[in-house]
């Protein structure tokens, strides 16, 4: 009677353990459905996104985000795999993934935004010294407007090729609509940048600079400050 007791006991507690190993098994795999929506919907947009963006980027920035999602996909296969062998340990993997995916998502919108402000920042030093030309004064509006454009593009990732086009469409205007100040001298650049900052002295009025100024009308406008 003793020894039936006991056996009963030990079928119990293994009916116990297995049990716990079901629950395991469930909380494991609680969130797969909503982490697999969301791996996949990262990595869709990331797909659609890089092709259009990978000539733009620097080739070895490019290669290394292009490999992060090779190996991403390997991990994601390989989890496939032992999920089918009802390893459903696995979730715990899942979750690692999803984070990985969200960085892709984010070294790939920095590689944009690098791109993305390299190209802008010629046209906004451009515009400084518009604003100090009387002659340009009229394209202000429009130089602010296509600039301001062009520098809201340059933050999030782009979903689409028309974004793409947008921003670049805006450089095609800022560059007509500074054209006249693209070939500009250094001496020419280097005294705006100095008299706007009340830092130009007689020693940056260089040869070029005074005939610069005499063809762009201000040798008659600009004063000498007295110390």
């Amino acid at each position: 009677m003793i020894s039936q007791l006991a056996n009963d006991v030990f079928e119990r507690t293994k009916a116990f353990g297995h049990l716990k190993e079901i629950v395991s098994q469930a909380e494991a795999v609680h969130d797969t459905e909503w982490l697999l929506d969301g791996i996949g919907a990262e990595l869709h947009k990331w797909a659609d996104v890089f092709p259009i963006l990978m000539p733009l980027i620097a080739s070895e920035r490019a290669e290394a985000i292009h490999a992060d999602a090779a190996t991403i996909a390997h991990q994601l296969s390989t989890s496939r795999d032992e999920f089918v062998h009802q390893n459903f340990q696995q979730a715990v993997k899942l979750t690692q993934l999803k984070s990985k995916t969200e960085r892709l998502l984010i070294s790939t919108r920095e590689a944009w935004t690098e791109y993305a402000r390299q190209k802008v920042t010629p046209y906004r030093e451009l515009t400084l010294i518009a604003e100090r030309l009387p002659k340009m004064a009229r394209h202000l509006d429009s130089i602010h407007r296509e600039l301001v454009n062009a520098q809201k593009q340059t933050i999030d990732l782009p979903v689409k090729p028309e974004v793409i086009e947008q921003f670049h469409a805006c450089l095609d205007k800022l560059e007509t609509l500074l054209s006249d100040l693209e070939g500009l001298p250094s001496d020419v650049r280097i005294f705006l940048d100095k008299l706007m900052k009340d830092e130009a002295t007689f020693a940056d009025v260089t040869h070029e600079v005074f005939e610069w100024c005499r063809a762009e009308g201000l040798a008659e406008k600009l004063r000498i400050a007295r110390l």
